[in-house]
């Protein structure tokens, strides 16, 4: 589900959710109102500060973004395989190359992904060198932490996880993107810092007015994150 203008918009951030992720709860409510993801979505946007992409709005840099939901997001008993996974990623590499081919100029292209999305991400970027940084929030793992894998830079590589987050804890996919001493992501800081509130659990990541969002933000505008944990052990 896009919001803004995709192909017109300068930045644009693909937000790929994770298991249990259903049309219904993501994406729409019974109701017709924008569904959990969709909020996440657009939270990124709207923290990066940069006005909604539209046809008749090119005077600033505008975003939009893409709540991807182009796979069979598992559910609980069948988390701990790789195999929706791979074959999301198959779908979301052609779905990155697409948006680029088809956009009107070269758009800074945000990969991201949270929980079970984070390896789908991952596996797409295989696949891909459309985006420009790849961003993941309670990842289990995006299958490596080297960011050549992915066909990033290392500096373009981050990742998000607090001390309340047992999947974040995990590495079980490729190991901790955080924690390892031979990753290539940024860690973000998910605590209170200034005027932004912590993030605690697996789902609130992309909660308003936290560490965590703002850091998103930056990202899709382009810019580095003020609040890191650990900066990537390489600059590109």
């Amino acid at each position: 589900m896009a919001s803004g203008d995709i192909d017109y918009a300068d930045h644009v951030v693909v937000f790929t959710p994770g298991m249990d992720s259903t049309v219904n709860k993501s994406l729409a409510t019974d109701k017709g109102g924008a569904g959990d993801h969709v909020n996440s979505t657009e939270n990124i946007m709207k923290e990066s500060g940069l006005k909604w992409s539209t046809e008749d709005n090119k005077k600033s840099e505008t975003v939009a973004g893409v709540t991807w939901l182009g796979y069979d997001a598992p559910h609980a008993d069948k988390v701990l395989s790789s195999g929706e996974a791979k074959e999301g990623g198959k779908h979301l590499a052609d779905f990155y190359d697409g948006l680029q081919e088809t956009h009107h100029g070269d758009p800074h292209l945000m990969a991201a992904g949270h929980s079970y999305g984070s390896l789908a991400t991952g596996y797409a970027l295989r696949q891909s060198t459309a985006p420009d940084d790849f961003s993941i929030m309670g990842s289990p793992g995006p299958s490596s932490v080297d960011a050549s894998d992915f066909h990033m830079l290392p500096d373009h590589t981050f990742a998000a996880a607090n001390n309340w987050d047992p999947v974040a804890a995990s590495g079980y996919y490729g190991g901790n993107p955080t924690t390892d001493p031979n990753s290539d992501f940024t860690a973000l800081d998910t605590d209170a810092n200034g005027p932004y509130k912590y993030s605690s659990g697996h789902s609130h990541y992309t909660d308003k007015g936290s560490t965590s969002l703002h850091s998103q933000g930056q990202i899709l505008k382009g810019t580095k994150p003020d609040y890191v944990d650990r900066p990537s052990i390489k600059q590109g």
